[in-house]
């Protein structure tokens, strides 16, 4: 995820190259956090699989048969 986006403040675009942040919106946890847990959450519904997780894994004696490597580099509304 864009580094600018990686704090507790929502952001806020103002233009094509700014971003301001939000004084009084904050994320309920790391948006980080958030977001790929969602994605883990819309794949496992639509691959009807249960077995999705997110790395790193501390159990390292589960077989990974894939991975899948996301980089958010835009979030916008």
């Amino acid at each position: 995820m864009a580094h600018y986006m990686d704090r507790p403040q929502v952001v806020n675009r103002t233009g094509n190259h700014g971003v301001k942040l939000s004084e009084f919106n904050h994320w309920s946890e790391p948006l980080k956090t958030s977001v790929f847990r969602e994605i883990a959450i819309t794949l496992s519904y639509l691959l009807e699989i249960n077995r999705i997780y997110l790395l790193p894994i501390r159990n390292k004696s589960i077989p990974l048969d894939y991975q899948l490597i996301i980089n958010i580099a835009r979030f916008d509304a």
